[in-house]
């Protein structure tokens, strides 16, 4: 079990009781919220933030090995320098529409640009491509044996966000109109108020293939009610 199914399971624990009663989780998380986008800071409310409401390429399990997590599948070439990956088939973003390999690439170049191990990965990399509509590859210069590992960073994940976000100078901070992610829970960005509340609601059902992220964080005042985990105010 990955690091933020272990997150779910503990909100789901707190927010579902007896018979899926309907119940209220309020609680004040360690920090205040302030910046939703993901690759620009290492905070863990930020980080914690993102594993709610987006998709990671891979993630450790509970032996701290690296699983593929929006990743279907992946092969590597006998000299260790092609690495292909197939996302998931039939994930979608909250708003319906499809994550695709583009998504994929815009968002783990700007995070190569921004995490100091990604930007490790990336001093080896000859390209990044897509090379189909799931699919994406990593060719290297050189080997280098912790690929997985980098990708499935649990500071800073490798989450994917559309594209028209990833695609942001990676040096200017992402400032959202919408938030949109691909997680269980939606972020309520008219009902954020910085240093006071996170509201975080359960996604509305949009086809097959819904990504698997983790449990619920939210700042001072927000809660849980719902059949499922829902944040209100």
């Amino acid at each position: 079990m990955t690091f933020h199914l272990r997150v779910l399971a503990m909100v789901l624990a707190f927010c579902i009781g007896p018979a899926w009663a309907e119940t209220v989780l309020r609680f004040v998380p360690q920090a205040d919220l302030r910046i939703l986008d993901t690759a620009w800071t290492t905070a863990a409310i930020t980080r914690n933030h993102g594993y709610l409401i987006y998709e990671p390429l891979f993630s450790y399990d509970s032996k701290g090995e690296p699983r593929p997590q929006a990743v279907e599948r992946y092969s590597v070439s006998a000299d260790g320098l092609t690495w292909n990956f197939a996302l998931r088939a039939g994930m979608t973003f909250h708003d319906g529409s499809p994550i695709t390999a583009r998504d994929a690439v815009a968002s783990l170049d700007r995070w190569s640009r921004r995490k100091a191990s990604g930007g490790t990965l990336r001093a080896r990399m000859a390209s990044l491509a897509v090379t189909d509509t799931l699919g994406f590859e990593i060719k290297l210069k050189e080997p280098f044996g912790l690929v997985r590992e980098t990708l499935a960073d649990a500071i800073q994940p490798t989450f994917i966000l559309r594209a028209k976000e990833a695609e942001t100078d990676p040096f200017t901070q992402i400032q959202f109109s919408d938030v949109v992610g691909s997680g269980p829970f939606r972020f309520v960005l008219a009902d954020w108020v910085p240093g006071a509340k996170a509201v975080y609601a359960p996604r509305r059902p949009t086809g097959s293939g819904a990504a698997r992220s983790p449990g619920s964080i939210a700042s001072n005042g927000c809660s849980c009610r719902s059949r499922k985990p829902r944040c209100r105010r």
